[in-house]
């Protein structure tokens, strides 16, 4: 009786230390999942997610006019901040928007907010003022006209042997004296008759001849030259034949040559063919 008596003292004493151990682990394991849920609570620092399940059924079961739930996205250090985008740059005239950074006096924001720095205020070109326009330069005045001078009327006649020009004065002398272009050295020479009429530029008298006989012993004198009012008579008559040394001029009335030495005298000589006896123009 005895051995029965311990016998069931053993088995209830076995089965109350099974309980005692299931009862101590089931306290060991809730406080485990309760200190599990507080560790989570704080590393993601929101609610838990039973907590958001009843808050997500506690809106279903809500108010129709109740704001849509905010979606939390876990912060985390790795992911880069993103920046805010730069104000637009203010235009001269335009006072700043609220809230620009770069705006003198403005508060930021956000006291976490990263502030840009303060950009120039943007000026306009200014536009140089135009250039006074100068007046046109009057025109030139035009030139004058040149005055036409008509060339030296006459020709001009030299002596092939000496070189001198035909020559005469107011008083109708007449010589050779050295080339100088003036009128008194000018002649105008035109037809007359049979032969030339050879009148002077200046004094508008016409050189004329006679002759002067012949000396005893039969030799011709000079004729005579001169110069005289134009009448038109054989004396003032001269027929100019033209020759390799020049021309000569043969006086129709007496048959004479016009004739010239080294000392400038003029006078009329029969023909012979010399130098003294040839003229050219100049």
């Amino acid at each position: 009786m005895l051995v029965s008596t311990f016998g069931r003292w053993g088995s209830r004493t076995r089965w109350s230390i099974v309980g005692l151990g299931v009862l101590v682990y089931g306290v060991v394991a809730v406080t485990v999942a309760l200190v599990t849920a507080a560790g989570i609570r704080s590393h993601f620092s929101g609610p838990s997610v039973a907590a958001e399940a009843v808050a997500s059924t506690t809106r279903k079961a809500g108010s129709p006019h109740d704001p849509p739930p905010v979606a939390r996205v876990p912060r985390s250090a790795s992911s880069p901040a993103t920046p805010s985008p730069s104000p637009p740059a203010p235009t001269a005239g335009s006072s700043p928007p609220a809230g620009d950074p770069g705006a003198v006096g403005a508060a930021p924001s956000s006291a976490g907010a990263r502030s840009a720095p303060p950009r120039p205020a943007a000026t306009r070109p200014t536009r140089a003022a135009a250039r006074p326009t100068a007046a046109p330069a009057p025109a030139p005045a035009p030139a004058p006209a040149p005055v036409a001078t008509s060339a030296p009327s006459g020709e001009v006649w030299v002596d092939v042997a000496t070189g001198l020009c035909l020559d005469g004065n107011d008083n109708g002398d007449m010589y050779t004296l050295g080339c100088n272009n003036g009128d008194y050295q000018r002649w105008v020479v035109s037809a007359s008759g049979d032969g030339v009429r050879v009148r002077s530029v200046l004094t508008g008298r016409c050189i004329g001849s006679h002759a002067n006989g012949s000396s005893p012993t039969g030799a011709r004198y000079r004729g005579t030259v001169y110069a005289a009012a134009c009448d038109g008579g054989a004396a003032q008559v001269w027929k100019r034949t033209s020759e390799s040394q020049g021309y000569v001029f043969r006086n129709a009335a007496t048959g004479e040559c016009l004739d010239s030495d080294a000392s400038g005298g003029l006078y009329t000589q029969d023909y012979n063919s010399g130098n003294f006896q040839h003229w050219v123009r100049r």
